[in-house]
């Protein structure tokens, strides 16, 4: 008789480990890749917090419900102006309070009207980011988390 619970077990440890061995590379080549963007201030025109919906830079809400960052900015490169809504590298994880301080300094430099520096693409300047960093607290969580997904799957295939 088939047991659906370990099925289901099996998949989800699957699908984890198939989605951190596909983002954590995907993570660390942008961070190569923006390694030689280079600063440029920028004037940050609006910025919220959403509901979380989609990819992004989270946060925690006060109700414990995920938030988004949304920011639009401006800046100029070689004589042209670019708009620019990235924030980070990091797309959605929430394991860390690193996104809520991060938007608190984009709240005070925007409410005093502050440029931020932001990193441009010299290769295509409509590519930027504000941040390129991560916290290695994240990728320490979902490495702990796919070693257990690592030990659900032989556990469930022996």
């Amino acid at each position: 008789m088939v047991n659906y619970r370990e099925w289901i077990i099996f998949i989800a440890a699957f699908i984890w480990l198939a989605l951190y061995f596909f983002y954590v590379p995907l993570l660390l080549i942008n961070i190569a890749r923006s390694k030689h963007w280079v600063l440029c201030p920028a004037l940050i025109e609006e910025l919220s917090i959403s509901s979380y919906i989609g990819t992004g830079p989270a946060l925690l809400g006060s109700s414990g419900s995920p938030k988004k960052i949304k920011v639009k900015y401006r800046y100029e490169y070689q004589g042209s102006i670019f708009y620019g809504h990235m924030v980070s590298v990091l797309d959605g994880w929430l394991f860390s309070n690193y996104n809520s301080k991060l938007y608190e300094n984009l709240k005070k430099a925007h409410e005093n009207k502050q440029h931020i520096q932001v990193f441009v693409n010299p290769v295509r300047p409509s590519m930027s980011l504000i941040d390129r960093y991560f916290d290695s607290l994240d990728i320490g969580m979902a490495t702990l988390f796919t070693i257990f997904c690592c030990g659900a799957i032989y556990f469930l295939w022996s």
